[in-house]
């Protein structure tokens, strides 16, 4: 834990105590089975630590050969003077071959390691679409509802809806003819506007085709700007549902990175 604080010291020692809580009873680390992360020895020491997060997937549907491990690169601190040792650390943390890793967080100083070792970006930034301009597009039929893991999150577990709630998320489903759409966002700050962030999306395509909707849910819940990502060919948002809606880029913010990751 003093590794941890001394590498995130704006985090309140509370915030780690609750979040560590809620790791070791989640249903992939509840076992002991998988750990929640690694810390890096150095004489009768520990000088690093990387906190992982372990999940199998939401999708019932599938069988258990067919499920992937998946592993969040969550949290990780080196003391300075034992950089050199990253990748003892590194090899720790990316043992199995056949899993799917994430870092969704990653700084821009880390990030040249990431792709050193294998993992691809899978954004290029972030779009930061106005919230108030997009409210005035059509709802297209669409309705759309907040979820506190009460309702059936579709593809994914009321487990993960609570998980994401308790954390400060929201969780919303978009309706259509064709059903519902579960969307979990993160809230944001950019230069004091409160936004929020679209970090899970079964089709983020329905998100775009009722951007109207949804836009002005989001405005009733005292949110002005949306984050979405911003795809990795350029020009491609400018083909998907949404083209039109007035966005500012912001390339090279919030970029995540991924290593085996398949497609879901």
């Amino acid at each position: 834990m003093d590794l941890l604080r001394r590498g995130f010291p704006k985090v309140p020692a509370a915030s780690w105590d609750k979040g560590l809580e809620r790791w070791m009873t989640s249903p992939a680390h509840a076992s002991g089975d998988e750990p929640i992360g690694y810390l890096l020895p150095v004489g009768n020491r520990y000088a690093g630590v990387a906190l992982t997060a372990v999940s199998w997937g939401d999708d019932p549907t599938k069988g258990q050969a067919d499920r992937v491990r998946r592993v969040n690169l969550a949290s990780w601190y080196i003391e300075p003077e034992q950089r050199l040792k990253l990748p003892i650390l590194l090899r720790q943390m990316l043992h199995d071959p056949k899993a799917a890793y994430y870092d969704l967080t990653p700084s821009p100083e880390v990030r040249p390691i990431l792709e050193k070792l294998g993992f691809v970006p899978l954004n290029d930034g972030v779009l930061l679409v106005n919230l108030a301009m997009a409210a005035l597009r059509p709802p297209n039929g669409a309705t759309v509802r907040v979820l506190d893991g009460d309702a059936a999150g579709g593809w994914l577990s009321e487990r993960t809806i609570v998980d994401h709630v308790d954390y400060g998320c929201r969780a919303l489903q978009i309706g259509d003819e064709a059903g519902w759409t579960t969307v979990l966002m993160k809230p944001a700050r950019v230069k004091g506007l409160p936004l929020v962030e679209l970090i899970a999306c079964e089709d983020d395509a329905v998100v775009l085709r009722h951007i109207g909707a949804l836009a002005r849910r989001l405005l009733r819940m005292g949110y002005v700007g949306l984050l979405l990502d911003m795809p990795l060919d350029g020009e491609g948002f400018a083909k998907r549902p949404g083209a039109g809606l007035t966005y500012l880029p912001m390339p090279n913010r919030r970029r995540r990175y991924a290593k085996n990751a398949r497609p879901t």
